[in-house]
C-alpha cells in the first residue's frame, strides 16, 4: 500500500465522537458521581462532628464531680506554711487526696518545692472537706512572696478516673498523683492559658 492510498484512507475514515444522547450520557455520569462524592464527604464530616459532640459531652459528665471539689489555701507567714482546705460539694466521696504547691508564672519556669509530706488522707465524704497543713523543709527556698504561691490538689472520683484541681480553675484530668505527672499537666494548661492571651 502506497503512502497516497494510505493517506487517503485515513481522510477517508471517520472517528466515532458519539451522539450528543451519549455525551450527555456521560456527563450526566460525571455529575452523578461527583454529587455522590460531596454528599459523602458532608456525611463523614456530620458524623464527625457529631463524634466530637458526643465525646465532648461525655468529658463533661466525667468532670461532673470533679467540678464540685474545690480547693482552698491559707499561706502562713512567708509561705513556708501553707493551711490545704479541700471541699467536697459532691454528693459521693473523693478518694487519696493529694496537696501539691507551685510558684512561678511561666509555664516551663514552674517551681515545685519539696515539702514535709502532708497527713494522708484516703477519703473526703459527701460535702465534706478535710484540712491539712503542708510545710516546706528547711532546705527550700522561700518563695519570692506569699502571693505567688500557686496550690492545687489532685484525687480520684467515685469512678476511679484521677483529677487535678487547680484553685480558681476547673479540673484537669491526669493519669497519676505524682509530681512529674501533675507539673506536667499544670504546665500544659497555664501554656494553653498563656498562648490564648498572646492570641490577638
Amino acid at each position: 500500500m502506497t503512502l497516497t492510498h494510505v493517506l487517503t484512507h485515513l481522510i477517508q475514515a471517520r472517528v466515532a465522537l458519539g451522539t450528543v444522547p451519549d455525551w450527555i450520557a456521560a456527563f450526566g455520569s460525571v455529575f452523578a458521581t461527583v454529587f455522590v462524592a460531596i454528599g459523602l464527604l458532608r456525611e463523614i464530616k456530620r458524623r464527625r462532628l457529631e463524634d466530637e459532640q458526643v465525646a465532648a459531652e461525655r468529658r463533661a459528665a466525667e468532670a461532673n464531680q470533679a467540678r464540685l471539689v474545690n480547693v482552698l489555701a491559707r499561706v502562713r507567714g512567708n509561705g513556708q506554711r501553707v493551711e490545704f482546705i479541700v471541699r467536697n460539694d459532691s454528693a459521693s466521696p473523693v478518694l487519696n487526696p493529694v496537696p501539691f504547691l507551685f510558684w512561678g508564672e511561666a509555664p516551663e519556669a514552674l517551681h515545685v518545692p519539696d515539702v514535709v509530706p502532708a497527713a494522708e488522707e484516703t477519703l473526703i465524704g459527701p460535702n465534706s472537706s478535710w484540712d491539712t497543713l503542708v510545710a516546706l523543709v528547711d532546705s527550700e527556698m522561700i518563695p519570692p512572696s506569699p502571693s505567688a504561691i500557686h496550690y492545687a490538689v489532685g484525687f480520684t472520683d467515685i469512678d476511679g478516673r484521677r483529677w487535678l484541681r487547680i484553685a480558681t480553675r476547673g479540673p484537669l484530668r491526669v493519669l497519676s498523683s505524682d509530681q512529674e505527672t501533675l507539673l506536667a499537666a499544670i504546665r500544659a494548661h497555664l501554656g494553653v492559658l498563656d498562648r490564648d492571651r498572646r492570641t490577638p
